[in-house]
């Protein structure tokens, strides 16, 4: 238990950091309170997938807090499930049907020291309100002896809405004292509610929950009245004059037209005077002068939109179409036997190009190196070495000492050793470690580390979109930035 603890933390750490590091640049993140010394089950209001990652960036990893998902949602394909178990550390529970086993078996979790977060009212609010709560989450509570934890989000509907694109926008968590009654679902709902410090059923605010309504303001109208004024017309304006001095003694002053600012619904007879003003069309000429109100400010959008680079988007069509995808899993399946340059370098060309496209490349690519891992795996166990350029002896003779401690667990290490995959799994396959433990520590290892990059050069792609047209310029210096970067390590192995 404690060896699998010590595995899982650097791991959680890094999840933890990679939630951080993206909410930052998507607006920031607060969090107030702080959760209990003991593992608990946290209970938060749900308007966002942006929940879960707000959640786990706000809770401590040394307890590495686990999910519990929707099964028939999170882990219907196997592409969306492994997303939800390497990025998000998800648990599946069943919501129609075995869902009260699913939250049973989630008791292990609480016993082995892991804290545990669930969303009570099932699915996502589409109004920003505090639906009703389940009891799954105070059952299980009530059956591991954990404390029940309320936690507020905000911003998070704000930051991305159901069903719509992510924008920026700050995201707060409010953690809460624990209930002193665990089984009782109603209180933690208004625990949660006090949290967010709103009432129910009302338009949703910045907090990404129901705001309270105001008065609406009484309506302001224009209403032309006829008032007596010594204004008279000046050039570019309205100049304020004194008595006019070619009047007549003894005459009154021409009545003026005026805009006065009343509240209320203005009679439709009191603008009937309006037609005096016909003689304005006199200024009717001005009408020519259309054309410079047309042609000086259109270029300014126009300039905006096509603020773009031809290279980029190709290289956005490429990545999104079935050739990026083949294109990355070639990459990443031959990088895993012999290629020098690892799949992070095909998702920094392709995912910054398309950012909606870095989950789906970023997935390709471990599943491919996953397999390049098995194929090199299988070429070592029967003596077969394919060419490892980049590689130093010094990295062969510790990967060897590695795995002959550890066995297939040693991959584990192989993120931050500097050591390529390849060379694990070669070594692994000679010393013919289990196959099974080697790609499960693969996926914990390399996988992650994978996804984690894809997506925040996704996530670098999309906050850089005004800066779109300097991506030749960007694909020039990154490749010499890698290369001096890889050269560094090669050398640290001689």
């Amino acid at each position: 238990m404690a060896a699998t603890r010590r595995w899982w933390a650097p791991v959680a750490t890094a999840r933890r950091l990679f939630w951080r590091t993206v909410l930052a640049g998507t607006g920031g993140l607060r969090v107030a309170g702080a959760p209990p010394r003991r593992p608990c089950v946290f209970v938060a209001n749900h308007a966002s997938h942006a929940d879960t990652a707000a959640l786990l960036a706000a809770l401590p990893a040394r307890r590495r807090p686990a999910v519990l998902a929707a099964a028939d949602y999170w882990f219907d394909r196997p592409a969306r499930s492994l997303v939800c178990r390497t990025i998000v550390s998800a648990v599946p529970v069943r919501r129609h049907g075995g869902g009260s086993a699913d939250l049973a078996a989630a008791r292990d979790l609480l016993a082995a020291g892991r804290d545990v977060i669930l969303f009570p009212e099932g699915t996502r609010s589409r109004d920003g309100s505090v639906g009703a709560f389940h009891g799954g989450a105070a059952r299980l509570a009530v059956a591991a002896g954990a404390d029940l934890v309320p936690v507020a989000l905000a911003g998070t509907r704000d930051l991305l809405p159901p069903h719509g694109r992510l924008r920026r926008a700050p995201v707060r968590v409010r953690i809460g004292a624990p209930l002193p009654d665990p089984a009782d679902v109603p209180a933690a709902r208004a625990a949660v509610l006090r949290l967010a410090a709103v009432p129910r059923h009302r338009p949703t605010g910045r907090w990404g929950m129901a705001i309270p309504s105001s008065p609406t303001p009484a309506r302001t109208e224009v209403r032309a009245t006829t008032v007596p004024s010594s204004r008279t017309p000046a050039r570019g304006g309205v100049r304020e004059t004194g008595p006019d001095p070619a009047a007549r003694p003894g005459t009154q002053p021409e009545p003026a037209r005026q805009a006065r600012l009343v509240p209320g619904p203005a009679p439709q007879a009191e603008t009937a005077p309006q037609a005096e003003t016909a003689p304005q069309a006199e200024t009717a000429p001005q009408a020519e002068t259309a054309p410079q109100a047309e042609t000086a400010p259109a270029a300014a959008p126009r300039a905006g939109v096509m603020a773009d680079s031809a290279l980029r988007r190709r290289v956005a069509r490429f990545a999104g179409g079935p050739l990026g995808a083949a294109a990355v899993a070639a990459w990443s399946f031959a990088e895993a036997l012999s290629w020098p340059l690892v799949p992070e370098f095909a998702l920094a060309v392709l995912a910054v190009a398309a950012p909606r496209r870095a989950t789906r490349l970023a997935l390709v690519a471990v599943l491919a190196s996953l397999a390049g891992g098995a194929t090199g795996y299988a070429l070592g166990d029967v003596g077969i070495r394919p060419p490892a350029p980049l590689t130093t002896p010094l990295m062969w003779a510790t990967a060897v000492r590695q795995v002959a401690e550890h066995g297939a667990a040693a991959v584990r290490g192989q993120p931050t050793s500097g050591i390529p995959y390849k060379v694990y799994a070669a070594t692994a396959g000679a010393a013919h470690a289990d196959l099974g433990a080697f790609l499960l520590a693969s996926l914990a290892g390399r996988g992650l580390r994978i996804a984690l990059v894809g997506l925040a050069l996704g996530l670098f792609g999309a906050l850089t979109r005004r800066w779109r047209r300097w991506y030749p310029q960007y694909l020039v210096v990154f490749p010499v930035l890698f290369a001096a970067g890889l050269a560094a390590v090669v050398v640290s192995w001689r």
